[in-house]
């Protein structure tokens, strides 16, 4: 547990304070601002087993929830965690055991944003195929990328190959703002 300044901890209440609150003292009864301020940014670590999917899994679904995510939006998230999770748990670290899965998580009410990286050495982003084409329609393999990017907003990787970063902006949702 890392501990803070109390002067960090002062400056972040006054500022919690002042969206929470109007001018004139009254609650706010629109809590989006609130929320947008408490954005969920939780990081994660597994070891790189299929049987690790599922609870992580679980825990992130249960946090974007709260944050009044539709069911067709949480199952769009929950197939792409599969697909990176496993990507990155069979291709990236190649079901190594000791090498790990890192996932970052943020969420507010407007978008979510989950960055799986693993240890592997990456690959070429430039080298993947279109499963649609009829060379590849009976391919057993080689859906999962595409499939994130239909169901996602957006979708980028790292310079190396060894990390994904998808967003779903949430339906009349803002942009993210880095």
């Amino acid at each position: 547990m890392t501990h803070r300044k109390p002067t960090v901890i002062f400056k972040k209440c006054f500022a919690f304070s002042r969206i929470l609150y109007r001018g004139n003292g009254q609650v706010r009864r629109d809590m989006s601002q609130v929320l947008s301020y408490t954005t969920g940014e939780q990081k994660y670590e597994i070891s790189s087993r299929l049987e690790s999917i599922y609870p992580l899994e679980q825990e992130v679904l249960e946090v974007i929830t709260s944050f009044g995510y539709s069911d067709d939006e949480i199952f769009g998230i929950r197939l792409a965690m599969d697909e990176a999770l496993i990507n990155a748990i069979l291709h990236g670290n190649r079901g190594q055991e000791y090498k790990r899965v890192f996932v970052a998580l943020q969420v507010n009410p407007e978008w979510v944003e989950i960055s799986v990286r693993d240890e592997g050495d990456g690959f070429d982003v430039n080298s993947l195929f279109d499963p649609t084409t009829e060379e590849h329609l009976h391919d057993p393999h080689g859906r999962g990328i595409f499939l994130i990017r239909e169901f996602m907003s957006e979708v980028t990787f790292n310079e190396v190959g060894n990390q994904i970063t998808f967003l779903l902006r949430k339906a009349g949702g803002a942009s993210r703002v880095a």
